[in-house]
């Protein structure tokens, strides 16, 4: 014989998008708003390795770039405005990592006093990677900004005409 149980009707749950009164309080998807969570010392290891990983990522997406400048047909608007939107919004973040920099260094978060030796270079170090992060990022946005004059859609709506002139003068002497 198998036991019965007694089957109960499911309670509904809500969640922040079913819930009414919570729809206007939503926030966009991936960006938190408000304020910073400032970190304890102790997370010195995963914020060193995030910066080190965002300038590492960074760096590679400038070489990639860099490759099509000779070729800036081979991108398309959306891949060029997608590279603006994604690394506006890095640099806009930056902040937040120069100022958790800033608060352990300065003592702020009370703690330059108890850091290591160790922990103090590792902080001065991470300070000229973000001064590193920085420039690159903004050589990317710049790059992009070159590159978007060139890409297929601008290709296909110049006229032949137009092409030919500019691949003439491409190869014609600036200086006379």
């Amino acid at each position: 014989m198998t036991k019965r149980t007694k089957r109960t009707k499911p309670t509904k749950r809500t969640t922040p998008q079913s819930n009414s009164r919570n729809q206007s309080k939503q926030q966009p998807q991936g960006r938190p708003q408000g304020r910073p969570q400032w970190q304890p010392i102790e997370r010195l290891t995963l914020i060193a390795r995030h910066i080190d990983g965002m300038l590492a990522e960074a760096i590679e997406h400038y070489e990639t770039l860099q490759e099509a400048r000779p070729k800036p047909w081979v991108l398309d608007n959306y891949t060029v405005g997608r590279v603006v939107e994604v690394f506006t919004a890095q640099r806009d973040d930056l902040s937040l990592f120069d100022e958790q920099l800033r608060r352990w260094a300065s003592g702020e978060s009370g703690e330059a006093g108890n850091l290591t030796s160790a922990q103090r270079m590792e902080v001065e170090r991470l300070g000229g990677q973000m001064v590193r992060l920085h420039e690159v990022i903004a050589a990317i946005l710049r790059l992009a900004d070159e590159l978007k004059e060139g890409t297929i859609e601008k290709q296909l709506a110049t006229s032949d005409l137009e092409l030919g002139i500019e691949a003439l003068l491409k190869g014609w002497p600036t200086e006379l």
